[in-house]
């Protein structure tokens, strides 16, 4: 189980004006450091040509802007052959005044860098830095300034040399064969759930939780799975509510419900995170985004909506789930469905709302360690994106429910109900109304 309060944390993260900021991309296998003073978004999008979009961004300012692409090719080719025709594609795009390339390590033959002039309503100059990760993946780094001004291409080109030469990669063919093993283990066990679910679904009380940053505690979460029917279709149903207070003036309540059919078919996720602003002399004001996908068969269907524009829904590519995918109600109950064998790794794909895509989850059983407040030593695992060296630690119970969940620094620690209402139930009590308020509209 992991609650979302974690997975909301995330999302609060992304715009990010900190100096130094180094960005990781667990799933794919790739770091680099970031630029000073932008706004980042790291839900994933199609590129225009058809590439994975899995970072984008501009500076607050404006006029300079960047994205992360990944590209996959279905046989090997030379990487000189990809590059040119990457390189054609750039040329052909409309406004196109000049194309200049260069190979930054023609020993290895696998980096290089291309520069683009345009000329549409204003100069546009783009920089690209190509990295051949493996025989079928490249990873293009973009950057871009508009107007031609002196003072932004000068900014551009030293922020994106900084990028373009702080990228390392962290997939390997060693760490390749790692991970391939992992999600066959994981697509094995995604079989015997599916073929089981219905005896593996158990119901549990609500649990509570409080939920620390830093040692700090700023808010609470609650968990609850129980069988039910939806739509004529029994399945596992699982509920996370969470609170994170900062200070007092700002609230985040998130909500998830999920369901996954006991035939293993059909799957809903929806994901809801509200940002309350405390006002003066009035109620509190209210920004809701709101993340749904449904599975039938092998196929996910993901929409994603605000509060401010409620009757626009953003509608995102079907995604196609292979062996290893492991519906979220089933993953929040991993350590009830994979075996007891410490040190094996078992890996899923798994459905990740704040990015609205799938990621790859990888889970390891280390034994019984002491548990944090607990008594006796509680079963632990380590649960780790693609190829992060490492990961947060999960402590359950002998019924597979959560004691504690540490990732970074957020802490989340197994509470009584009464000890989280009497630490903030007042503190929470303002915001309550707007909420059911606005539920009603």
């Amino acid at each position: 189980m992991i609650a979302p309060i974690l997975a909301a944390a995330a999302i609060l993260a992304i715009p990010s004006q900190d100096a130094g900021v180094t960005y990781s991309d667990y799933s794919f296998g790739f770091q680099t450091s970031l630029p000073t003073g932008w706004m980042l978004d790291r839900t994933r999008f199609v590129a225009a040509d058809g590439g994975t979009g899995v970072l984008r961004g501009q500076v607050a300012t404006g006029g300079r802007t960047v994205e992360f692409v990944v590209y996959r090719t279905k046989t090997d080719q030379p990487f000189s052959e990809w590059f040119a025709e990457f390189e054609r594609s750039l040329a052909a795009i409309e406004g196109t005044t000049r194309v200049e390339s260069r190979k930054l390590d023609p020993a290895a033959d696998a980096v290089a860098a291309i520069e683009v002039d345009a000329l549409l309503s204003v100069p546009v100059k783009r920089l690209h830095h190509v990295t051949r990760m493996n025989p079928t993946t490249y990873l293009v780094i973009s950057f871009a300034a508009v107007g031609g001004e002196p003072e932004q291409v000068q900014k551009l080109t030293s922020e994106f040399t900084t990028a373009a030469q702080s990228v390392r990669l962290l997939c390997s063919p060693e760490a390749d064969e790692r991970l391939a093993k992992a999600l066959d283990r994981g697509a094995e066990e995604a079989r015997r759930t599916n073929a089981a679910a219905a005896d593996r679904a158990t119901a549990t009380d609500e649990l509570h939780y409080f939920v620390r940053l830093k040692g700090e505690t700023v808010g609470h979460a609650s968990f609850q799975a129980s069988r039910e029917v939806m739509e004529k279709k029994a399945g596992l149903r699982v509920r996370e509510r969470s609170w994170r207070f900062d200070g007092d003036e700002r609230a985040q309540y998130s909500r998830t419900d999920l369901f996954a059919s006991f035939n293993g078919l059909t799957e809903l996720i929806e994901s809801q995170v509200t940002q309350l602003t405390a006002q003066k002399g009035g109620e509190p004001t209210a920004t809701t985004t709101l993340d749904q996908c449904i599975r039938e068969g092998d196929t996910l269907f993901s929409s994603f909506s605000t509060s401010e524009r409620p009757d626009r829904a953003d509608s995102r590519p079907p995604m196609t789930v292979g062996p290893a995918y492991l519906s979220l109600a089933w993953f929040r109950r991993v350590p009830r469905i994979i075996e007891e064998r410490e040190g094996v790794e078992f890996g899923f794909a798994v459905y990740d709302p704040t990015i609205r895509a799938q990621t790859t989850q990888v889970v390891r059983f280390l034994g019984r360690r002491a548990s944090a407040g607990g008594t006796r030593p509680a079963r632990t695992y380590e649960i780790r994106e693609g190829y992060a060296p490492s990961g947060a630690i999960l402590q359950v119970d002998d019924d597979g429910n959560m004691l504690s969940y540490e990732a970074g620094d957020m802490m989340l620690q197994r509470a009584a109900k009464s000890a989280v209402d009497e630490r903030f139930a007042a503190r929470q009590r303002p915001y309550d109304a707007k909420l059911r308020a606005a539920a009603r509209k």
